[in-house]
């Protein structure tokens, strides 16, 4: 299954709507925000990397941790409906747990829900209000709602949490890779701070992530170089940024990846 490559998301929050047919099976992706899915219509199966974690065709809600990679298939001759909010963990901090006691859904990899009618209809309208709320405190407000609704039902039979997935350790070695891509690491030092084996990290991320670790590293330098070049227009300065050894380290690997050499991409640049 492809995966696309991961990119940081600065807004604490993104609410989201679409109804569609013909999506089939979207690539496997991941970012730094948790994601809330309330599907409304439509027959669907939700992936974490390579585990099938929810399918049906009835309403429900679910919420991914950040930096898991996740995608959905879903019935190309069926409507799809679903609203979605991204959410940066640190925005919940504004929601006073005297409020909303929010943790239960942060604790978890996964949660999901199967809402009764009479909730489906309360999160249906309050996932319509988020969608058009024009300010921050009608969005926390809304979500605080959310949350609540969640936590009073999340005691039935149809809720399906998954505390913590295999190898779950791989998704805080992808957390420090983002947030170190730009410094100089490698395999051996990733391992030696997880404190774990070279040969074991790198067997278990590839079971997860379907890509081999310095892979991992190197295309998300790269992803970050192109950005890098666009500001700067600097491949000295650019390979320095990245966290290269030197400019011709990085040349070299730009070009095998991109088929070009950054200062041609430079070139190309509007």
């Amino acid at each position: 299954m492809k995966k696309a490559p991961f990119k940081p998301d600065s807004t604490e929050l993104e609410v989201a709507y679409n109804r569609r047919k013909h999506q089939g099976m979207t690539v496997l992706h991941v970012h730094s925000q948790y994601e809330m899915l309330f599907i409304t219509e439509g027959t669907y199966k939700i992936f974490l990397g390579d585990l099938i974690v929810a399918e049906g065709n009835t309403p429900c809600l679910m919420i991914v941790k950040n930096y898991i990679y996740h995608g959905s298939q879903t019935d190309p001759n069926i409507d799809y409906e679903y609203y979605a909010a991204y959410y940066n963990p640190f925005l919940l901090n504004k929601i006073p747990v005297t409020l909303c006691d929010y943790r239960s859904t942060l604790d978890c990899d996964f949660f999901m829900m199967k809402p009764s009618p009479k909730l489906f209809d309360r999160l249906m309208f309050y996932m319509k209000r988020l969608l058009d709320g024009d300010n921050e405190r009608i969005k926390i407000s809304l979500l605080t709602i959310i949350f609540n609704e969640i936590n009073s039902a999340s005691d039935n039979d149809n809720t399906h949490i998954i505390k913590k997935l295999p190898n779950n350790y791989i998704f805080d070695v992808l957390n420090y890779i983002n947030e170190h891509v730009l410094e100089k690491i490698s395999v051996t030092e990733v391992a030696k701070i997880f404190h774990i084996s070279t040969s074991k990290l790198s067997n278990d991320f590839k079971s997860l992530v379907k890509v081999p670790l310095y892979k991992y590293i190197l295309n998300l330098k790269m992803e970050k170089s192109k950005e890098i070049l666009k500001e700067t227009l600097s491949v000295t300065d650019t390979a320095a940024k990245c966290g290269f050894y030197n400019d011709a380290h990085f040349i070299t690997a730009f070009k095998l990846k991109y088929n070009l050499t950054p200062g041609q991409y430079v070139i190309n640049i509007d």
